[in-house]
């Protein structure tokens, strides 16, 4: 590998080692913003019938 390749190989690596702490920081961030209960905790079966039930694109 030239000089010129390797600069580019060692600048691309930085860039994608800079966007994973980024992508780690906004994943950071966004803990806890959802809440750990949910609709469909109780019976996931029935929740999802009433979501079918709920739709008026769905017949029948």
């Amino acid at each position: 590998m030239g000089p010129r390749r390797r600069s580019a190989f060692i600048a691309r690596t930085v860039e994608q080692a800079l966007d994973d702490v980024r992508r780690w920081d906004e994943i950071v961030a966004s803990l806890g913003a959802l809440s750990d209960a949910h609709d469909w905790d109780a019976d996931s079966g029935e929740w999802v019938r009433e979501q079918r039930r709920d739709d008026p694109r769905r017949t029948g």
